[in-house]
């Protein structure tokens, strides 16, 4: 029941909410001309997200939480984000092409991506076991590499769509 309540409600549900605003408000924006603004809008977003969430909690609950909630799911969302916008970036510059169905196959990855890896962020924190606790540091630091290589290419690379 956890996993998947952690993969298939949560997730999805959030992950959703999140690409939704990049999706009909961002993506046929004049504004949207260069692939790491997929980036930027996919953080943004996200992090608009986690303040609306980590409110909503901290209203619910007591300080530890607030202080938890800001130290894990904060970084949580940036990083499932950092993973869709770099996605979308590429669907963006798909399509730019005419190349339909590599737009289709990234767009879809932009949300499966982060589902998964939201999912498994959730799942460790959820079962409260040594063993996912270290899964869970791992993934951090494993995360944190991997946003940085992301970002750092993707920004040294960037160009007009």
């Amino acid at each position: 029941y956890l996993l998947l309540d952690n993969f298939l409600v949560v997730a999805v549900s959030e992950e959703v909410c999140k690409i939704v605003p990049v999706r009909l408000a961002a993506w046929k924006h004049p504004a949207f001309d260069y692939r790491f603004d997929a980036v930027v809008y996919s953080v943004s977003s996200a992090l608009g997200f986690a303040a609306v969430e980590n409110i909503l909690f901290v209203v619910q609950s007591d300080l530890r939480t607030a202080v938890s909630r800001a130290v894990l799911s904060v970084p949580g969302h940036f990083f499932f984000a950092v993973a869709m916008g770099l996605l979308l970036s590429r669907g963006k510059q798909a399509e730019k092409q005419g190349n339909g169905r590599r737009r289709t196959v990234l767009c879809a990855l932009a949300i499966l991506v982060p589902v998964v890896l939201h999912g498994i962020w959730d799942f460790c924190l959820s079962v409260r076991r040594p063993w996912a606790t270290v899964v869970f540091y791992c993934f951090v630091i494993a995360f944190f590499i991997a946003a940085d290589l992301g970002l750092r290419r993707a920004s040294q690379t960037d160009a007009h769509l």
